[in-house]
């Protein structure tokens, strides 16, 4: 088998299955692991993969700014932000992060809710904005303009002085073994301290966002209360042994 093919069928198998062991790669391709760690090592520098003690992952098809992601897979996003405005009660402290996915929610408030919304997302202040009887606060900082949020230690002292009912949390990658994270350092850092600060986490991901993991971690799996995704429930079972709530759309 030439190189090319094998490194091909490297990131075949990646692409399916999320993520494998190099010992997995080296017994189906029929070379050493020696060969496949040189594969994985050439790939990675490459930006095709993302190179794990053991093996590899595949690197999320999520689009890193803003503009790009807020069209993307909109339907979806909005069946499962329909579900995430069910979690809201009245009278609830609520964290909303910059996700293109969790702004969508403030469409399916109810008429007349009355809650407070914390978010460090200019966009999403603006969207929560329309529901006029609810509070909105808007956690200031350094605009990071790809993403439309506000970073920095202004932020995470703000989050400091609020206990919230629910964080509301978008991720770009989760699976079992790394939990939820994100590609943004800033941004993960104001995730983690939503969660923290917050008495249940929902996490909003889309079925392209499962099975990857990406540099910054925001909390293990095990921290979750509720996923909401559009993936099938078959492709979910085995997040079913970690407890937490799962709603499909």
């Amino acid at each position: 088998m030439f190189t090319e093919e094998r490194r091909q069928r490297i990131l075949s198998h990646l692409n399916v299955k999320g993520k494998a062991s190099s010992v997995e790669l080296a017994s189906e391709l029929l070379v050493s692991e020696d060969t496949i760690r040189r594969d994985l090592k050439e790939l990675s520098e490459n930006g095709l993969l993302k190179k794990v003690h053991g093996g590899a992952m595949a690197i999320s098809p999520v689009p890193f700014e803003y503009s790009a992601r807020i069209e993307l897979n909109l339907e979806s996003k909005r069946r499962m932000a329909a579900e995430a405005a069910r979690l809201i009660q009245p009278g609830m402290l609520v964290f909303i992060d910059g996700g293109t996915s969790t702004q969508l929610i403030a469409e399916f408030l109810p008429v007349g809710l009355v809650a407070t919304f914390v978010t460090h997302s200019a966009a999403n202040a603006i969207a929560f904005a329309k529901c006029r009887t609810s509070k909105i606060i808007l956690l200031g900082g350094m605009l990071v303009p790809e993403l439309l949020i506000n970073e920095g230690p202004e932020v995470l002292s703000a989050i400091e002085r609020f206990s919230a009912d629910l964080a509301l949390i978008s991720v770009q990658g989760l699976n079992i073994e790394d939990g939820a994270t994100v590609s943004h350092y800033q941004d993960a850092l104001v995730k983690t301290a939503f969660i923290q600060r917050a008495s249940e986490l929902a996490v909003v991901a889309g079925k392209e966002k499962l099975g990857f993991a990406l540099h910054y971690r925001i909390c293990a799996s095990s921290e979750l209360d509720y996923l909401i995704t559009d993936e099938s429930k078959s492709g979910i079972k085995d997040f079913g042994t970690l407890g937490f709530q799962i709603i499909t759309v």
